[in-house]
């Protein structure tokens, strides 16, 4: 008899749970819903991208030279500053610059 009621309140247990995992599903597939709504929509509002033939640019050899200009400036003593004032590039990008001419200058070494 014992058996009987465990397994009763065992079997109770488990119908419990399914039910709660129900409502939790059925939680879930109303959000998925909304959220592939918000997405339509969000869809809908992007414009459509075309597609355009990429060209290439004869910025390298502009860089190249820059670089070179920039590292003769620097030789000469010309501060980091002054140097990027001048050559009209942030000095962020001046400092990318020099940090890739000693790379090169050691690969070359």
């Amino acid at each position: 008899m014992i058996y009987l009621q465990i397994f009763f309140a065992l079997f109770l247990l488990v119908l419990l749970w399914l039910i709660v995992l129900l409502f939790k599903n059925s939680a879930l597939k109303k959000e998925i819903k909304a959220l592939k709504v918000k997405l339509s929509e969000q869809e809908e509002a992007l414009p459509e991208v075309v597609e355009e033939p990429t060209t290439v640019k004869d910025e390298p050899a502009e860089q190249h030279y820059a670089a070179d200009e920039i590292m003769k400036l620097l030789e000469a003593g010309e501060s980091r500053e002054a140097i990027a004032e001048q050559m009209g590039i942030a000095l962020n990008k001046l400092d990318l610059i020099i940090k890739f001419d000693k790379i090169k200058k050691e690969k070359h070494s």
